[in-house]
């Protein structure tokens, strides 16, 4: 699921001085129709394996979940000076924010659309955040990374 990060990592290892090893197979369920909470859209026992992981130290960064297949906007400092107006670049499957900065300021995700979160702290293990976050820029704090699933929104107001 959330693919080989270790790829991602040995393409940034010279800007971002961190090795991140997240090895993760599994295909992601479908999502209820049906309204109420949004089930997990990374399976359990690819969490297992995310939660194995060695984060970078003294870093951050964003990664978006590949079997998702949407690009999503992130920011590089938290300065309200985008280059794409809400976001810096968008960021596509299968890639982290280590590509381009060694620290991230956060995301921005389109109308119409919501996020699932996995949130580590100081390179811990991840956890889901709840609620999914609709549309917006969210930003993250200078020692949290995580892994970002985008999907459409179920109706209009709900995610």
């Amino acid at each position: 699921m959330l693919a080989d990060l270790s790829a991602v990592a040995r393409r940034t290892a010279a800007a971002a001085a961190a090795t991140v090893l997240v090895m993760l197979g599994a295909a992601a369920p479908a999502r209820a129709a049906a309204p109420g909470p949004t089930p997990d859209l990374m399976p359990a026992a690819s969490l297992r394996t995310l939660n194995t992981a060695v984060a970078a130290g003294a870093t951050n960064f964003i990664y978006n979940e590949p079997e998702a297949n949407l690009p999503f906007g992130v920011i590089h400092l938290r300065d309200y000076n985008y280059a794409k107006g809400n976001y810096d670049i968008a960021l596509p499957p299968g890639e982290s924010t280590l590509q381009w900065w060694g620290t991230t300021a956060g995301w921005y995700t389109a109308p119409g659309y919501c996020t699932q979160q996995y949130r580590s702290d100081h390179g811990g293990p991840f956890h889901r955040q709840t609620p999914d976050l609709g549309p917006g820029i969210h930003y993250i704090g200078a020692y949290t990374t995580y892994a970002v699933y985008m999907y459409r929104m179920r109706s209009p107001n709900a995610c």
